[in-house]
């Protein structure tokens, strides 16, 4: 999900598209909560940010949010 930049979303929204923001948000913070707690054991400060997948995905979903607010 995070190196393809793909954003799965429920079954339920992809019958019934229209979504709040509200919601969506809501979605991708258990999304980022998932991906901390799968990723959680292994040290990836390391990594350059650059090639960093799961620090571009939040600055994605930043991005996302920020841009709502606009």
């Amino acid at each position: 999900m995070v190196f393809n930049e793909r954003v799965y979303l429920p079954s339920d929204w992809v019958r019934k598209p229209a979504q709040s923001e509200e919601k969506l948000f809501r979605y991708l913070d258990t999304v980022n909560k998932s991906l901390d707690e799968k990723w959680k054991a292994y040290d990836l400060s390391g990594i350059d940010q650059n090639k960093n997948y799961l620090i571009q995905w939040r600055n994605y979903c930043d991005e996302l949010k920020q841009s709502s607010q606009k």
